[in-house]
């Protein structure tokens, strides 16, 4: 009965699932999409004028038509007329550029609109709302799934396979047991552990879930608030230029000059996000490549100068001794050419000292990554190392392997030691990282196939020692066809074979 319950209610989840069409990458498309609304609304409105509304008691003025309320604040985005009574009419156009604003955030807002026509729902907090449904559906349906195989396990004393169906074969043709007699005698009671272990499991996959949805939180709240940060820096820096400016000039000059910063902010704000964009899709590869094409042609250009610069002067030659027969036409025009292959080399070797700075920044910040990421990992290798290898130390490379093996004064590299010794460290290796995943709430299991071939009966009974400590944090598996060699491990033995 608790099974079909559990399966009727799985079936149900599952048809709500396959009727949302906002999962998680639905969910990030919307955001990507809200994100540029608000931007092509921020450079539409850094180019807009800003009407501050303060009217006379029972004076009143309409814009396109509409009454204007004293204390209004209103960004005047496109042709707008301001009817006064009595007075007269004020026509407003946007200044040059706002039309492509304009333009671009009609389309933002068109993007959005047919993105949530496509879902079937009516604004983005309603298909928020949705993706976050969908998301609590899909953590309940593993936490029922799970239910439902605790409720359903194999029997090898009946020959009963796991799961539903097999249950429902078993049980079909039977007829349904009576209760029990209250003054039979009852059976001794049994704790079912089954309940417990099925809200041990779905407590799990909600904790992960949970984990899951805050480290996603915290990524965006960081890049928001970096965007946030930088929009804010932009917004002062420009301001500040923009008085230093406009202090010490007119009235009149005061508002085209404010006017033409507004649009330079506009533009600014547009080039920083294609900066942005073709910043997020640099190859450093890509870019050395380039960089020494660059190197090459660059010294093309310089092996060329000698000859352009003797063509010149054979050229002038040619003039002075022909005269104004057409050769000083040639001649200048080599002497534009020349020019323009030391303006171009000049060109070029920015672009390469650029991109020299750009590669070099990129490295610096992988490497900077590999140490971040490589410090819990030598950290938690270092008690075992000096458990192995008195007074010894391991140094990792930036691709998770171990490098060097410091000890005694020397270096050595890891490919370079013994394969016992390779072997060992490769084994505690994955103990440390095994570690960093139970430190993360996710427990690990370390499999072995016959890892310590090669190490003596020393360094073996080390290793034993290390990996029974390690067998209290964590299952520990170890496939040997040698099994006098783990004679004195603690430890369950399976045969195989």
């Amino acid at each position: 009965d608790r099974a079909n319950a559990l399966a009727a209610e799985i079936a149900r989840i599952e048809a709500r699932i396959a009727g949302s069409r906002m999962d998680e990458a639905a969910d990030a498309r919307l955001r990507k999409l809200e994100e540029a609304v608000i931007a092509t609304r921020a450079t539409l409105d850094a180019g807009a004028a800003s009407l501050s509304v303060s009217l006379q008691p029972g004076a009143a003025i309409t814009l396109d038509g509409a009454p204007l309320e004293s204390g209004t604040q209103i960004s005047l985005t496109r042709d707008a007329r301001i009817d006064i009574p009595g007075v007269g009419t004020l026509a407003f156009r946007p200044p040059a550029g706002s039309d492509a604003s304009l333009a671009r955030h009609r389309a933002a807002s068109d993007d959005l609109a047919a993105f949530l026509a496509a879902v079937g729902h009516a604004d983005p907090a309603a298909a928020h709302a949705a993706a976050r449904a969908r998301a609590q559906d899909e953590t309940a349906l593993a936490a029922l799934r799970s239910r439902l195989e605790a409720e359903c396990p194999a029997d090898p004393a009946l020959g009963l396979p796991a799961g539903l169906d097999a249950l429902r074969g078993a049980l079909a043709g039977r007829d349904r047991p009576e209760p029990l007699a209250l003054d039979a005698p009852q059976p001794p009671a049994e704790i079912d552990l089954r309940p417990f272990r099925t809200a041990e499991i779905e407590a799990t996959a909600r904790r992960q879930a949970a984990l899951d949805s805050l480290q996603k939180a915290e990524v965006r709240g960081v890049e928001l608030q970096g965007a946030s940060d930088r929009a804010e820096g932009d917004r002062l820096r420009l301001a500040q230029e923009l008085a230093a400016d406009l202090a010490p000039l007119p009235d009149a000059d005061l508002e085209a000059r404010q006017a033409a910063a507004r649009a330079d902010e506009a533009r600014a704000l547009v080039d920083r996000e294609t900066a942005g964009r073709a910043a997020k899709a640099l190859d450093v590869e890509a870019l050395h490549q380039q960089r020494e094409r660059m190197v090459k042609k660059r010294e093309r250009l310089q092996a060329d100068l000698p000859n352009l610069a003797g063509e010149v002067a054979r050229l002038e030659e040619q003039a002075r001794t022909l005269g104004g027969e057409g050769p000083g036409q040639r001649a200048e025009a080599a002497r534009e050419e020349a020019e323009a292959a030391e303006a171009a080399h000049a060109r070029l070797k920015d672009e390469g000292d650029a991109l020299a700075l750009l590669l070099g920044v990129l490295r610096e910040a992988q490497q900077d990554a590999a140490r971040r990421y490589l410090r819990p990992i030598t950290r938690r290798m270092e008690p075992f190392v000096r458990r192995l290898l008195p007074n010894a130390s391991l140094a990792f490379t930036e691709d998770y392997k171990p490098g060097l093996l410091m000890r005694g004064g020397r270096e050595e590299a890891a490919e370079l030691l013994s394969k016992g010794t390779q072997e060992q460290l490769a084994v505690l290796t994955r103990i440390a990282f095994a570690d960093l995943l139970i430190d993360k709430g996710k427990p690990a299991s370390l499999v072995l196939d016959d890892a310590l071939v090669f190490s003596d009966d020393d360094r073996f009974e080390v290793m034993t020692d290390i990996l029974a400590d390690a067998a209290r944090r964590m299952q520990v598996i170890i496939l040997s066809c040698r099994a006098s060699a783990y004679r004195t491990v603690d430890a369950t033995r399976l045969p195989l074979g």
